[in-house]
C-alpha cells in the first residue's frame, strides 16, 4: 500500500511543534511505525510549508512540503500534491483548527469528499471532539468560538458529520470520545477505531537538582507545572487562583504562551491580558512564566523540575500532550476530574472538580502524601506500558490493513 499522511509537520531536525501539538504526533506517528511496513510499503507525508516549497526523504519516509496554512486555498494544495504522487491510502490529522482558522476548518470536509471521490481510501484521525450535549456557551468562550449556542452546535454538528459521512473511516484516541461521534453526531460505530496517542521512551538526562539549577529555581521549594498552550479550556484561571491559597513554599512554572492561531484576536487579548494580572497578583518570585512555547531541547528541563503537573482542564475533548510528556518523562500528575471520562479507570485522589479552594488543598495533599506520590507513579507506569509507541504504529498498520481489506 501507498499512504499519504495530511498534516502540520515539524521542520526538519525539530521535534517539538510550534504549530499544535498534531505536528509532533505526526512525526512520531511516522517514526513508530514497524520496520516490516517499509518493506512493501511506501509513506508520504505532505505538510505545511514552513519558509518554501521543498520535498526531501527523513529515512524512508518522503515529505512534501505542499501546503499554505491558514490559506483558503490550502485544501486544493493538498489535492494537487496527493495526485501527483501515486498514493492508495490518504490519511488525514484533523482537530478543528489544525489547517488554520475558521473557514479553514469548514472547507475540511470538502477535501475529504475530494478525495473519496478520486478514489482513495480515506481515512480522518480526529484528534479533538467537542460535546454537543454539554457544550455550553462559556465552553465555546473558551474555546474563542464566537457566535450564539445555537449556530455554534449547528456548525459543529455539520463539519463533524460531514467528515463522518465522506470518509471510509475515523480513529480517535479514547474510547470517551468515540462514544462522543456515535452518541452526539451519529457517526457509525464500525466507522471509528481508537488508536490511543503514543508515550515516548525517554531516557533520564537530568536530575531534579540540575535541572532548577538551570531554570534558575529554588531548590527547597514545591514546583507545581503547567504546560503548553494557553486557551481558554485549560483552566491555568483555577491554578493562579488556587496559589493564591498556597503558602510560599509553592512555586509556579508556566510553560508555554499563545497559540499562533489566537495572534490579533481582541477577545484572546483580554483573555490573556487577565491571566497576566493574577500572575502579578501573586508575585514574579514565585511564578516563572515563560509566555512563549518550549523547545525540544529544554522540555525536559521543565519536567524534571517539577513536583507535579497540574491540568485543570474544563473540558475532556482530546487526549492530553503535555499529559503524555509527564508519562514519558515519570512526573506525577494531579488531573481536573474531566479527565475521568478519557481514563475512567484512573485514581480519584489524583484528580479535582474546578473549584480553586479543593484544587489548593488537593496540591499540597499530593505532593505531600508519599502514598498519593506512589499512586501517581503507578498510574503513569501503566499508561507508559500501554501506550508506547511501537504499540500505536502497529496497529496504525492494522487499522489501514482493515479498511483496505474491507474495500
Amino acid at each position: 500500500m501507498r499512504v499519504g499522511l495530511v498534516s502540520n509537520y515539524l521542520p526538519r531536525g525539530e521535534k517539538m511543534a510550534r504549530l499544535g501539538a498534531n505536528a509532533e504526533y505526526s512525526a512520531n506517528l511516522i517514526h513508530s511505525l514497524p520496520a516490516s511496513f517499509f518493506q512493501n510499503n511506501s509513506l508520504t507525508v505532505f505538510a505545511n510549508i514552513v519558509r518554501e516549497r521543498e520535498e526531501y526523504d527523513e529515512g524512508p519516509v518522503k515529505v512534501v512540503r505542499c501546503f499554505h496554512r491558514g490559506k483558503l486555498k490550502y485544501f486544493i494544495e493538498i489535492v494537487q500534491a496527493v495526485r501527483k504522487n501515486s498514493i492508495d491510502i490518504v490519511h488525514l490529522q484533523h482537530e478543528l483548527f489544525h489547517y488554520g482558522g475558521l473557514l479553514t476548518a469548514v472547507l475540511f470536509p470538502l477535501l475529504v469528499l475530494l478525495f473519496r471521490l478520486s478514489g482513495k481510501t480515506t481515512i480522518v484521525t480526529i484528534h479533538g471532539v467537542l460535546p454537543l450535549r454539554g457544550l455550553s456557551i462559556q465552553m465555546a468562550k473558551e474555546n474563542m468560538i464566537k457566535g450564539s449556542l445555537l449556530m455554534i452546535k449547528l456548525g459543529l454538528f455539520v463539519i463533524y458529520k460531514l467528515i463522518l459521512c465522506f470518509s471510509e473511516a475515523v480513529i480517535v484516541h479514547e474510547e470517551y470520545l468515540r462514544d462522543l461521534l456515535v452518541i452526539d453526531y451519529g457517526a457509525n460505530p464500525k466507522k471509528v477505531f481508537v488508536n490511543h496517542l503514543g508515550i515516548e521512551n525517554l531516557p533520564k538526562n537530568l536530575s531534579k537538582e540540575n535541572a532548577r539549577k538551570q531554570l534558575l529555581l529554588p531548590d527547597d521549594k514545591k514546583i507545581v507545572l503547567f504546560f503548553g498552550f494557553i486557551t481558554g479550556y485549560k483552566g491555568l484561571g483555577y491554578l493562579l487562583d488556587a496559589f493564591k491559597l498556597l503558602d510560599k513554599q509553592y512555586h509556579l512554572v508556566i510553560a508555554g504562551g499563545p497559540p499562533a492561531r489566537m495572534k490579533g484576536s481582541i477577545a484572546y487579548g483580554a483573555f490573556y491580558k487577565s491571566l497576566l494580572g493574577r500572575v502579578a497578583d501573586i508575585g514574579a518570585k514565585r511564578v516563572l512564566f515563560t509566555g512563549k512555547s518550549i523547545p525540544d531541547n529544554q522540555i525536559e528541563l521543565y519536567y524534571r523540575a517539577a513536583d507535579l503537573l497540574v491540568l485543570p482542564y474544563t473540558i475532556a475533548m482530546s487526549a492530553s500532550g503535555p499529559l503524555a510528556l509527564a508519562v514519558a518523562y515519570e512526573t506525577p500528575v494531579l488531573l481536573s476530574d474531566n479527565f475521568l471520562k478519557l481514563f475512567p479507570g484512573m485514581p480519584r485522589s489524583l484528580t479535582f472538580p474546578l473549584d480553586s479552594g479543593k484544587l489548593a488543598k488537593a496540591i499540597e495533599e499530593v505532593v505531600t502524601d508519599e502514598s498519593k506520590i506512589r499512586c501517581s507513579k503507578n498510574f503513569i507506569t501503566l499508561l507508559k506500558k500501554e501506550r508506547a509507541w511501537p504499540a500505536i504504529g502497529a496497529r496504525t498498520v492494522k487499522i489501514y490493513q482493515t479498511i483496505t481489506d474491507r474495500r
